[in-house]
């Protein structure tokens, strides 16, 4: 009986959908979930924090696969040999980043940088002898790492000057105004 009663309702929504046109046919075969227990709903949701993500995809990750030659591996384990063997480049900086350890994003200064640094500090070379041979946008890491600091006025007029309090630069010139 309840076969019949399908099928008397399929022919129904079937008529109906060939008086509709557009928007009406498309969801004229839409059907509702059915009250309690229905095999299209998604009971356990999407996870709600990092770490249920994690347990999911690690869980995920557990499941065994076989392959055609009938060996079995989990599916972890497929993924990361399809990344050895994919040709896009973001997959193999993935592997080499967990695989030995992301390479340090550090700025290294080149002996001649550290060179000039050293002759500011020491006043052997003035701070616009260096924007002049190497340009204001070059010369800024350097006098930064120098201990220079520069600013800008309403005008757009950069002031340079040290960052040393006054007295650094009195022991730097030997002057000293305790007296002794």
């Amino acid at each position: 009986m309840k076969k019949k009663q399908a099928k008397a309702k399929s022919q129904r929504y079937s008529e109906d959908a060939a008086k509709k046109s557009g928007k009406e046919k498309r969801l004229a075969n839409l059907i509702p979930f059915n009250t309690g227990y229905d095999a299209r709903r998604n009971y356990h949701g999407r996870p709600r924090d990092i770490d249920q993500l994690r347990e999911l995809v690690r869980d995920i990750g557990q499941h065994e696969v076989e392959l055609k030659d009938g060996a079995k591996i989990s599916r972890l384990y497929l993924k990361v040999l399809e990344m050895f063997d994919s040709k896009d480049p973001r997959d193999n900086a993935l592997i080499l980043a967990y695989g030995f350890g992301k390479v340090p994003d550090e700025v290294n200064l080149h002996t001649w940088q550290n060179e000039i640094i050293q002759a500011i500090k020491e006043n052997l070379i003035t701070k616009v002898e260096v924007i002049k041979v190497l340009g204001l946008e070059n010369a800024r890491p350097l006098l930064s790492a120098a201990g220079v600091s520069e600013s800008v006025d309403a005008a757009g007029t950069i002031t340079i000057s040290d960052s040393a309090t006054p007295q650094d630069a009195e022991s730097r010139t030997g002057n000293d105004s305790t007296g002794s």
